[in-house]
């Protein structure tokens, strides 16, 4: 049997998560919605295996979970380069695509904490990288996820790179955080001149499954 590719299984697992949300009551409307642009964002990607005329995804997905991708990362805060924690997406682990944008996502003033806050009609910029899982590892153990910070898995338009567009995980503010910043006057682009610069949440050292898995 071929090996699941871990970056896939990890956008099943978000869906089933947000779904739970949903089911569970806990901010239905977003939950809802983030929900559907992870669903479209999976079966975008699908091979058509429905000749018949049916819908039937178990071949699809079966196939979608074994064959090998490239991971993307859209960053927007000290991950970018000559950021506080750009040192992370440095050395074998990682390479840099492009500057890119991403559609329905603004940025927190610079200052404090850069979040992502889902919101119609803006546009946040950013970095995309290919990461490999210890990489992602180590970002999910930076931001907290998913206690301090969750993430979506987006559409990404690529500034100058041959290839136009991506689909990339996005780090976002957790709900609570969303809720506190619903008046804030949200940017385009995270700049706080380089000054601000946080640790971990976790220790990078500390190499835990369930973090590299989301299962």
């Amino acid at each position: 049997m071929k090996e699941i590719n871990r970056d896939r299984l990890r956008q099943l697992a978000e869906l089933l998560r947000r779904l739970d949300d949903v089911r569970n009551g806990d901010q239905p409307d977003t939950s809802a919605v983030r929900a559907q642009a992870q669903a479209a964002a999976i079966t975008g990607g699908l091979p058509d295996f429905n000749t018949d005329g049916s819908t039937d995804y178990a071949p699809a997905l079966a196939h979608w979970l074994t064959e090998e991708s490239t991971r993307y990362v859209f960053v927007y805060g000290t991950l970018k380069s000559g950021g506080g924690n750009s040192y992370l997406l440095e050395g074998d682990g990682a390479v840099f695509v492009d500057t890119a944008k991403v559609e329905g996502y603004g940025l927190t003033p610079g200052g404090g904490f850069p979040y992502a806050i889902p919101r119609k009609n803006f546009t946040a910029r950013g970095e995309v990288y290919a990461v490999d899982d210890a990489t992602f590892a180590r970002l999910d153990g930076l931001e907290g996820f998913p206690y301090h910070y969750d993430r979506d898995h987006v559409d990404v338009t690529l500034d100058t790179a041959e290839i136009r567009s991506v689909t990339a995980w996005i780090y976002v503010a957790n709900e609570r955080t969303q809720e506190s910043h619903k008046l804030t006057d949200l940017v385009e682009t995270w700049d706080d001149g380089g000054a601000f610069e946080r640790e971990s949440l976790f220790d990078f050292d500390d190499e835990k499954p369930e973090v590299e898995v989301d299962a």
